[in-house]
């Protein structure tokens, strides 16, 4: 389960790392982790998004308390706590497409914050939910920088990332921070673990049917 964790702390090296720590010690994974100080700065208040079991969070709050450092712990449920998520990414905007790419922008109230001749870098702020739809519709202009159209085939090398694309013998090689190597990896990794998760099924009902 999401949890929402506010924790104020007195602004001491170390304090973060063994916050982090305790968190990642009971089996909760930090999604988002923010820190900032206070108008008073020898204070800093840390808010961290993670997610773990809901069981054990009574008990890691508990501990968290019991740090020298730490001064309050405040745990928001569900709509206590105004969410926002930033989104900067950089798209390739041939003249072709820029339109389409600004009325997407438009639609979701995203600020076009640089430009250049073949691509736009973009601003986006909402919640979970509209960031995903707002980059939902902009992948397919993330695949159309690697000069495809979807649906199409494709192959990505590891250690070196190159993408492979039919009838082309030199791979192309984007940036590791581009957005749409990003996507490609992802589609990779969730294939690879899909194609695993179905192996394992059929070795085990061979197993069963060998044992019978």
């Amino acid at each position: 389960m999401r949890h929402i964790i506010s924790i104020l702390v007195e602004n001491k090296f170390g304090v973060l790392a063994r916050i982090a720590g305790m968190f990642s010690g009971r089996g909760f994974n930090i999604e988002t982790l923010n820190v900032g100080p206070m108008i008073d700065n020898r204070f800093s208040r840390i808010t961290a998004t993670i997610v773990g079991d809901e069981d054990a969070l009574e008990q890691v709050i508990k501990q968290v308390n019991k740090f020298i450092n730490v001064l309050d712990v405040t745990e928001f449920s569900s709509g206590q706590a105004t969410e926002r998520e930033l989104v900067i990414l950089k798209v390739n905007a041939p003249a072709a497409q820029r339109s389409e790419i600004m009325q997407v922008c438009d639609i979701f109230r995203a600020k076009i914050i640089d430009v250049a001749a073949d691509s736009v870098n973009i601003e986006m702020t909402g919640n979970s939910n509209k960031v995903q739809a707002f980059l939902n519709l902009i992948e397919p202009y993330a695949l159309n920088s690697l000069g495809v159209v979807p649906p199409c085939i494709l192959s990505i090398a590891k250690r070196e990332e190159e993408i492979f694309l039919p009838g082309k013998s030199e791979p192309l090689r984007l940036s590791r921070d581009a957005y749409s190597l990003r996507l490609l990896e992802y589609v990779r990794d969730e294939a690879h673990r899909f194609a695993q998760h179905y192996h394992h099924l059929l070795r085990g009902k061979r197993t069963l049917a060998d044992d019978t």
